[in-house]
């Protein structure tokens, strides 16, 4: 059986790509099993890939409603906002979870032209030029423009601290929501150029859901039970992470997102059991 990726392409569907995923959002080995053999026999020659999300999601809802929201992570990262909004800060959050001093700072000055860098993280006496790339639609990937941009960005503000115009930086670091491309694969390995992206790295490195699984640093996108609006006045009053939500008094909420009382009472109840 093939299935239909959301850009057009054709792959072979792949049964353990459900099961994996319904195991990292939570479901116990016996479940996330039965979760693919049912999603299974529902697939016929070239379903659309969101066909089968629809399809485990709706099982998942009915059975295992806080791990259908988990599983849905990839939707969730997409409704931080249509441009983007939030998506950074939502970067430099799971990067304090891993031990990173973040700052978002002014624009720095390389040898040839001021450049604004998204993010500056730094471990371990290492600092990093981070570069965030939000793409609001499935599907796209980041190309080798991108990543090529990135990399001369770097360069210059490597010159730039050669002559004490900037601060030293040591590697440029690109993060994105969604899929590289191979050329831009190939260039980054090349040119050291460290990627951080949907399904990227894999193997021994650790992708972008992975990082946010791994922790339960879950967006307040998740949750279904808030609207697009709401939602977008939480990430603006600085609660992105669903355990910002959790920490914030009912009174507050309402005042922020102008939701009942218990509609927010059910949100920090499905809250606990996300991040659990």
């Amino acid at each position: 059986m093939w299935v239909t990726k959301v850009s057009g392409k054709k792959e072979k569907f792949q049964k353990e790509k459900i099961r994996k995923t319904c195991l990292r959002a939570g479901a116990n080995s016996k479940f996330a099993k039965e979760v693919a053999e049912k999603v299974s026999s529902y697939i016929y020659d070239g379903i659309p890939t969101r066909e089968i999300l629809r399809l485990t999601l709706r099982i998942l809802e009915k059975e295992r409603p806080v791990v259908a929201l988990r599983y849905d992570l990839k939707k969730a990262i997409l409704d931080l906002g249509p441009s983007g909004f939030g998506f950074e800060e939502f970067i430099a959050r799971i990067l304090s979870e891993y031990g990173y001093k973040t700052k978002m700072p002014p624009p720095l000055e390389g040898a040839c032209i001021s450049h604004e860098v998204d993010i500056v993280a730094e471990k371990d006496g290492r600092r990093y030029m981070i570069e965030c790339k939000y793409r609001n639609e499935p599907g796209v990937y980041i190309g080798i423009k991108d990543v090529l941009y990135t990399w001369a960005r770097f360069l210059d503000l490597c010159e730039g601290f050669k002559l004490k115009r900037c601060l030293r930086l040591d590697h440029p670091w690109f993060i994105c929501n969604t899929k590289f491309s191979r050329d831009a694969i190939q260039f980054a390995c090349c040119k050291r150029v460290k990627l951080t992206g949907w399904r990227y790295p894999q193997g021994r490195g650790v992708s972008l859901e992975k990082l946010i699984e791994r922790k339960g640093i879950y967006p307040i996108t998740v949750l279904k039970e808030i609207n697009r609006k709401a939602k977008q006045k939480l990430i603006k009053s600085n609660i992105i992470l669903c355990r910002d939500f959790l920490k914030k008094d009912i009174k507050e909420l309402k005042k922020i997102t102008g939701m009942d009382t218990q509609k927010l009472k059910v949100c920090k109840s499905l809250i606990t059991q996300i991040i659990e």
